[in-house]
């Protein structure tokens, strides 16, 4: 029931799919069900409010400009953030003067620039050429409108929240915004930013995401008029789009975690964050070959910092292991259809009784003790008939590439980074010399690696144990450009600026 790859294949089935998007469809009704209601009681909140509070000339003025969607967004901010439930008759005074200055503020401000006012018009009225009659927002009754066609228009990617068209995130449709425009689109960014960190904190990923989701709608359709602007609102939407990936990742959304690192990788290909979160949805997905291209990617990126090459080096290391349990787990099944006659009448018997038997290597391989007892000098000419004779090495392709793959950490640790250059100097950074001096040194690092993959010192004598790998590694490289990558990897790592021309 844990088989990542096996639930994978399962949801990629066209019955699957129709199923999940049944699903969704039904959640989307719902909630656009919930916006519909918030926004009918919202808006007759604020209705009551100015009716209430303010004079005539307010009122005059609300009638004006208050079914646009940044008159409702910052009335709804002013009773959400300065008025609470509790005190709310206690503050009329106070709340009847933010009114009336906000009013004046939005009034004045689009006094000074009526462009902005006629584009957005202009764009409405495109929007309705190309939507078939539909009517303008400000006419639209909402509670009129049925469940099901708000859900269809939800989906279609029409927010009911706001009344004037928002383009979608194709970069020719996005407006651009005068200075002062776009600074307050920046100023309410960093605002949700905070409110998603202080959630994220605090282990409310739900709400984070929330978060993180609206303050990539908030900037995905603007562009700033000058460099300046848009450096930080691209700046601030990479940010919100690498915070929801992250909190998608999170809550296990592991398809919307890659399509946020798609849309940050599409601006910036070398972000090793972005690449490393959709490596990890990858991984978690059962998408290996995906997570290993993503993974190798910021091991070979000079462009990428050394925690993140050792977070890639340990996620490979990781998905190796993970993929050789995969195919031990596949040869198992197979051992137990040949070997214990599953589709019989017996199999419940046979499975209780018996247990199923590992991949075998060839007797030779598999009782080196036996073999070493005998003789090392016979030991050795018998490893280098055997494999003449059978022309296939002791460790298959997944094992070399994760011995590679250990080499290889090892190498770039940090304390034998500062040996291998203290190597390489005393050289004079000739490679010649550098070899002679890592037969004393390599050793150390090499002989605790072949013992994790079975050459035991006990049994094996060093060289003899090198040989096998150096055998395994060249027989695979000229067959894998995966072990040819991480070989040439390896012989970088030790070499160094020996090798820069």
């Amino acid at each position: 029931m844990q088989d990542s790859e096996f639930w994978s294949n399962l949801l990629q089935k066209p019955e699957s799919k129709a199923a999940i998007r049944k699903e969704n469809e039904h959640l989307i009704t719902e909630q656009a069900s919930i916006l519909r209601c918030e926004y009918i009681k919202c808006k007759d909140e604020i209705d009551k409010l100015i009716v209430k509070l303010c004079d005539s000339n307010i009122g005059d003025l609300y009638k004006k400009i208050g079914h646009l969607f940044i008159t409702q967004r910052s009335l709804r901010n002013i009773l959400d953030c300065e008025v609470s439930k509790q005190n709310k008759n206690s503050n009329l005074n106070d709340l009847k003067d933010k009114i009336s200055e906000t009013l004046q503020k939005i009034d004045n401000e689009y006094q000074i620039n009526p462009k902005y006012i006629e584009k957005i018009e202009e764009d409405w009225e495109k929007l309705i050429e190309n939507s078939k009659g539909v009517k303008l927002s400000k006419e639209i009754d909402w509670s009129s409108i049925p469940e099901e066609e708000l859900s269809k228009r939800l989906r279609g990617g029409e927010i009911m929240h706001r009344d004037e068209w928002i383009p979608g995130n194709n970069k020719n449709e996005r407006r651009k915004l005068q200075q002062n425009e776009i600074k307050s689109h920046l100023d309410f960014g960093e605002v949700i930013r905070k409110e998603g960190a202080i959630a994220f904190e605090k282990g409310d990923f739900n709400m984070a995401l929330t978060r993180y989701t609206q303050g990539v709608q908030l900037l995905c359709w603007i562009e700033g008029i000058n460099e300046e602007d848009e450096i930080k609102r691209t700046e601030l939407h990479i940010k919100f789009l690498k915070n929801q990936a992250l909190t998608a990742l999170k809550l296990g959304k592991y398809n919307e975690c890659i399509d946020s690192c798609n849309q940050v990788l599409k601006i910036d290909q070398h972000d090793e964050k972005a690449r490393y979160r959709r490596a990890e949805s990858y991984f978690m997905l059962g998408l290996f070959e995906q997570a290993k291209d993503d993974y190798r990617y910021i091991c070979i990126n000079e462009y990428a910092s050394s925690f993140a090459k050792l977070a890639a080096k340990q996620g490979l290391i990781k998905l190796l292991k993970e993929s050789k349990k995969n195919k031990d787990n596949s040869k198992k099944i197979v051992n137990r259809v040949l070997k214990q006659e599953t589709f019989t009448e017996n199999r419940q018997q046979l499975s209780q009784n018996t247990t199923v038997d590992s991949f075998e290597y060839p007797t030779f391989i598999n009782n080196p003790k036996e073999v070493y007892n005998l003789n090392k000098d016979l030991y050795k000419n018998e490893q280098i008939q055997y494999n003449k004779k059978n022309n296939f090495p002791y460790f298959d392709l997944e094992r070399t590439k994760m011995i590679l793959e250990r080499l290889l950490d090892a190498y770039t640790s940090e304390d034998f980074e500062i040996q291998l250059r203290k190597l390489r100097s005393a050289s004079d950074y000739d490679e010649k010399r550098l070899l002679l001096r890592l037969r004393k040194v390599l050793p150390d690092i090499q002989i605790p690696i072949f013992t994790e993959f079975g050459l035991d010192p006990n049994i094996w004598i060093y060289q003899n144990a090198k040989e096998i790998v150096d055998y395994s590694i060249g027989y695979w490289r000229t067959r894998d450009k995966e072990v040819s990558t991480l070989a040439k990897e390896v012989y970088q790592a030790i070499m160094g600026d020996i090798l820069i021309d």
